[in-house]
């Protein structure tokens, strides 16, 4: 055994013996769940972080198009979710972006895209670092946007107040590529550059 649950099976045998067994049970439960928080709040959620200037929706724009894309994609925050999320975990979310959100050298943040396809179940706890931050988008001004999250898990981020949070700055989409598209449209029409409506024939396909 490792180490670490060699000491822990110790710790339990002499509660049980000095105590009782189910003190020495419930000893041992205790100090297994702080175990896994320790153990996973470490590991890190965020699979792959880019900008906007390095990831396009699959969208044939026109060169002007892809001229002001380019020159304000660092406005857009794309993390790449993964594993399960839960309090210890989602904190490290709110971290990243608020240390982005402040980083004096980047583009002043707009678009925090979270791309939950890969991510395999959430906590309920994890909503109250997600509700931390929607009041960090309403107070620096920049607005969240989920790809690829079940309505379920949207229930259980917002324990129910789903509604309130889709009136505040959150949008959600079926996948990356058409969140990825309403965010670039909304830069164009900013811009008086439309915006475009064909695909290309390799994402049909």
């Amino acid at each position: 055994l490792p180490l670490g649950d060699y000491l822990l099976l110790l710790v339990i045998f002499f509660t049980i013996a000095g105590v009782g067994f189910l003190p020495g049970i419930g000893l041992g439960l205790l100090a297994i769940c702080l175990m896994f928080v320790a153990k996973f709040s470490g590991t890190s959620v965020v699979r792959q972080e880019v900008s906007g200037e390095n990831q396009r929706s699959n969208i044939d724009r026109s060169a002007p198009q892809r001229r002001a894309l380019h020159e304000h994609g660092g406005q857009i925050l794309i993390l790449q979710l993964h594993n399960y999320l839960f309090f210890g975990t989602a904190s490290q979310i709110l971290q990243k972006i608020r240390d982005r959100a402040v980083d004096p050298g980047r583009p002043k943040l707009r678009y925090v895209l979270l791309d939950c396809r890969l991510v395999t179940g959430i906590d309920s706890s994890a909503g109250m670092s997600l509700a931390r931050l929607q009041q960090l988008a309403e107070a620096m001004g920049f607005l969240t946007v989920y790809a690829s999250i079940s309505e379920a898990m949207l229930q259980r981020l917002f324990q129910g107040d789903l509604a309130r949070a889709r009136n505040g700055r959150m949008q959600t989409f079926p996948d990356l590529d058409h969140a990825l598209e309403w965010i670039e449209d909304r830069i164009l029409e900013e811009r008086d550059l439309g915006k475009s409506s064909s695909r290309l024939s390799v994402y049909k396909q």
